[in-house]
């Protein structure tokens, strides 16, 4: 099975993919800020489906939203007049 997580290493954001039988990194791909906060969330979401298995997707979202507000804020990059 592979397993993605997200990594924040100073100023620079990946998405790995690690492989669960041997803990070795498959694959290491750079998010910028937006990207990475959408695939933590992601990751996150996943992670208590696994760990809840009759949770619904929305109730994960939910419950991710609630204790991770900070990956769910929509920055508005239109100017206004």
């Amino acid at each position: 099975m592979i397993t993605k997580r997200t990594v924040k290493a100073g100023e620079e954001r990946f998405l790995e993919f690690m492989n669960d039988d041997t803990g070795m990194l498959i694959n290491r791909v750079s998010l910028d800020e937006t990207e990475y906060n959408r695939k933590t969330a992601e990751v996150l979401i996943e992670g208590h489906m696994r760990s809840n298995p009759n949770v619904t997707y929305s109730e994960a979202f939910s419950e991710v939203s609630k204790k991770n507000p900070e990956l769910f804020i929509i920055q508005n990059f239109l100017e206004r007049s």
